[in-house]
């Protein structure tokens, strides 16, 4: 890691494998929920490439455009195979273009494509493992450094 964001970067790695666990989860219980599991994905991709992002120094915009978070990280390196190109770059496409007017969320007559969700899941898996690789190897801030305090409230009791 070259930068001294090394909190943000494994924070938004940590929400990724999150996401993603929820999203797989899904997949093996309920698929037919495409649209629920495909923007699982596409906000795993987006915090995965904001993680390479931040890791490398450089402060993501507040942005859900994926394919241009994608183009940023290429340029920083970022690779998962030898050809990319047919992978995670077709995957960023698919995804950002079946989540165009947030697809994903809210329906509309829009035609969309989006990728096959095992081939999804396969891209994914392996960004995670490369990102992962370049975030944690070198995170040297202790996990206690920072943070945030979330308050679970319950329903009132009468």
């Amino acid at each position: 890691m070259k930068t001294g964001n090394e909190n943000e970067a494994w924070t938004l790695l940590n929400d990724a494998r999150q996401y993603r666990e929820a999203a797989d989860e899904l997949f093996r219980s309920k698929r037919h929920l495409t649209c629920v599991i495909n923007g699982l994905y596409f906000h795993v991709t987006e915090l995965l490439l904001k993680s390479y992002m931040v890791a490398h120094g450089r402060k993501p915009r507040r942005t859900h455009q994926i394919s241009s978070l994608y183009k940023k990280c290429s340029d920083l390196g970022l690779a998962i195979s030898s050809n990319d190109r047919i992978g995670l770059a077709d995957v960023v496409t698919l995804l950002e273009g079946g989540n165009e007017d947030m697809g994903f969320r809210y329906f509309n007559l829009k035609a969309a494509s989006e990728p096959e969700l095992n081939w999804t899941r396969e891209v994914l898996e392996e960004l995670e493992r490369v990102v992962a690789a370049f975030v944690e190897p070198n995170r040297h801030v202790p996990p206690a450094t920072g943070g945030k305090i979330t308050m679970i409230v319950g329903k009132p009791q009468p």
